[in-house]
């Protein structure tokens, strides 16, 4: 992971775009520890980028993921909205097998956030 340099000197970003941890460095004698010390919640642009990575290639995943960004992605905590981002990476193919409920998927934190958009989408009664 690339790191870059702000001008406080102890703390750091990850450069990563779809990363919005905030680590802090702790030089310890010959040790270097890196301890998150908090989580940005999502910025205007990112909000707007998540957006378009929301539009996938199926109109099914659209019809489920478009309303769940639309109405929930602001009011969820920022470790949930880095669980939508993470889910964003995910095939259409497994997502549409998760949403359909077909098969679970295998990481624990996809499946907490794609509980969150089913439930989402039972209350729009979709």
């Amino acid at each position: 992971m690339k790191l870059v340099s702000l001008n406080h000197k102890d703390k750091s970003y990850c450069c990563q775009p779809q990363c919005l941890f905030i680590i802090k460095v702790v030089y310890n004698a010959a040790l270097i520890f890196i301890q998150v010390v908090g989580v940005n919640m999502i910025t205007d642009t990112e909000y707007k980028r998540v957006g378009w990575h929301s539009r996938r290639g199926m109109l099914e995943l659209d019809l489920i993921l478009q309303p769940f960004y639309r109405d929930c992605l602001r009011q969820l905590s920022a470790e949930q909205q880095q669980l939508y981002i993470k889910l964003l990476t995910c095939e259409d193919q497994d997502m549409f097998r998760w949403f359909l409920e077909a098969e679970p998927p295998q990481d624990p934190e996809i499946t907490t956030i794609v509980n969150l958009i089913l439930e989402h989408n039972a209350s729009l009664g979709q």
